[in-house]
């Protein structure tokens, strides 16, 4: 197996030391899609543990789709073919086996070679440290990826917003959200908000929903589903008398906690179809992912869900656009 010399290493290693900012449009633009990483590490490693153990991490499905969709599309280089172009990426995960240094460790370095570009540099100095690092640090090498891809979809969003919802949100709702030119509003009450865009067979649809909060209720995963229901069912009907959009019970939706823009957010993911209506029901469905936070100032609590439907197309990238605008959240 390849082995880095140490001055090899610092070279490497001073090649990132100062950070660019994540936008800098005096870089050059990233290569590659959206939801690619390009991993650079040598063959010998790529085919053992490993690599198994990256491919496992990067390549499981995303959980709350209809069909399996990896998290990750993966190209593997090995170090010498990570030039030029290669080095525009705008995800890479670069793995440096490293026996001079007995410890194992993550880096995380922003837009060193392209404008938001996210590069993650695993440093171990054997295979079996190297699968115990990416074990121990999957969720922080998931994140950096993911909330990369976000951050460059809000940054597209925000070059083109839609002036006219962004002010309705202001005004009805105190709140600001990234929401880009091509959405519509299909309906709005006192409290509730739905605005989608329809492109190439995919809608994606965005409910904005306010209710007053009084402390009683914990806010937890039981609030979440219980308040989504109550929402779908009052304002998001069917074709059929009676028929509304629900929670699909075949599978246990996820939940999970987490701080967002200063906030504690309260989040659910998984699937929504269409209920039985008096005269039957159509068969439509797709992913959602809901958010909650807690406004204390005016004593209620915001729900933001995002929801696709996309029937024989792929969901990963529009659900990641959608959860883009939900962690654009800001309450004001």
């Amino acid at each position: 197996m390849k082995k880095y010399s140490f001055l090899t290493l610092l070279i490497f290693m001073l090649l990132f030391s100062c950070n660019q900012p994540f936008f800098n449009s005096d870089m050059k633009p990233p290569t590659g899609e959206m939801g690619e990483i390009l991993v650079v590490v040598d063959n010998e490693v790529w085919i053992g543990p490993a690599g198994d153990s990256l491919r496992r991490l990067l390549e499981a499905p995303v959980f709350g789709l209809p069909q399996d969709e990896s998290q990750f599309i993966i190209k593997q280089i090995e170090p010498a073919s990570f030039t030029d172009n290669n080095k525009l990426h705008r995800n890479v995960l670069q793995v440096i086996m490293d026996s001079e240094d007995g410890s194992a460790k993550i880096q995380v370095h922003q837009s060193p070679w392209s404008n938001t570009q996210r590069v993650v540099s695993l440093i171990a100095p054997t295979e079996e440290k190297l699968v115990q690092l990416v074990q121990y640090k999957k969720e922080i090498i998931l994140k950096e990826f993911l909330d990369a891809e976000k951050k460059r979809v809000l940054t597209l969003f925000n070059t083109n917003k839609n002036g006219k919802i962004t002010e309705k949100l202001t005004k009805s709702f105190k709140i600001d959200l990234s929401i880009p030119a091509g959405y519509a509003i299909v309906e709005q009450k006192s409290n509730f908000m739905w605005i989608q865009q329809y492109n190439q067979g995919i809608r994606q649809m965005v409910f904005i929903y306010s209710l007053p909060y009084t402390g009683k209720a914990p806010l937890n995963r039981e609030f979440v589903l219980r308040e989504r229901e109550k929402m779908t069912t009052l304002y998001v009907p069917g074709s059929y008398e009676g028929s509304h959009m629900m929670i699909e019970p075949l599978l246990d939706p996820g939940y999970k906690e987490y701080s967002m823009n200063g906030k504690m957010t309260y989040e659910l993911r998984g699937l929504w179809r269409m209920s039985e209506g008096t005269e039957g029901s159509v068969a439509m469905g797709g992913p959602f992912v809901s958010i909650c936070q807690l406004d204390t100032v005016h004593q209620r609590v915001i729900m933001i869900d995002g929801s696709t439907y996309a029937p024989e197309k792929k969901k990963r990238n529009p659900m990641l656009e959608l959860e883009a605008v939900l962690s654009s959240l800001k309450i004001l």
